[in-house]
């Protein structure tokens, strides 16, 4: 990797350097939204069951 930036000039090297932080940055982002999005849709289907299964011991009851 070093001989890969050694014919660089500095301003060169700091720009390369940064967009790739900024790649890395976009794709952390997207894989904590997925993440995020999977947790809550499970947390949504929890629910749904647990609303539907009170619901129908109230009906049993009343």
């Amino acid at each position: 990797m070093g001989a890969f930036l050694i014919s660089w000039e500095l301003w060169q090297e700091m720009t390369f350097v940064l967009g790739c932080c900024i790649v890395l940055v976009f794709c952390l982002g997207i894989i904590k939204l997925w993440w995020k999005n999977q947790t809550v849709r499970e947390l949504e289907t929890l629910g749904a069951e647990k609303r539907a299964r009170g619901s129908g011991h109230r009906s049993i009851q009343g």
